[in-house]
Order: structure tokens, then sequence, then C-alpha cells
């Protein structure tokens, strides 16, 4: 039921659209909220997701931290190629 109430929302949406442009008036992003351009900053949409995470940010910290130790590691064997290729083997 719910998509169906999404889609027949999106074709009121389009129809609209379609009566702007037989009337001439462009269309704007943002323009039915009355906000032009960017309407929110990074940190101002970071603050808000942060305050989201309430209860859960102990557990994205440490997803963050244990994915970024892990990517590091999984960089050590091409960097240990590396070396032995550019020291041992070229005669150094």
């Amino acid at each position: 039921m719910q998509l169906r109430r999404s889609r027949l929302r999106f074709a009121e949406y389009r129809q609209q659209l379609r009566d702007k442009r037989r009337n001439g008036q462009p269309h704007e992003p943002g323009a039915e909220s009355g906000r032009r351009g960017r309407p929110r900053s990074f940190w101002r949409l970071f603050v808000a997701f942060w305050g989201m995470l309430a209860g859960h940010r102990a557990g994205v910290v440490f997803g963050l931290v244990t994915l970024t130790v892990a990517t590091l590691l999984a960089l050590v064997p091409p960097a240990a190629t590396k070396l032995v290729i550019d020291n041992v083997l070229d005669g150094q």
C-alpha cells in the first residue's frame, strides 16, 4: 500500500513539473521549500548524524578503527614486495 502512495505522489510531482515547463517556469531544486543553494553544510549534517548514533557510537567507532587497521595490514604485503624488488633484486 505504501508503494502505491509513493508512486502516486511521484506521478503528481512529475505532472507538476510538466505543468511548470508548459507555463515557462524553470524548475529550481529546493524551490518548493524556499531554500536555494546548499541547504546544510557537511558539519551540520555530521552533527545531526552523530546525534542519531546515540547508543551506537562505540560500535561505529570500533568498526571504523578495525576497518582502518585491516586496510593498513592489507597494504603490508604489496609494500614488502616493492621493497624486495627495488632493493634486493636491483642489486643494492
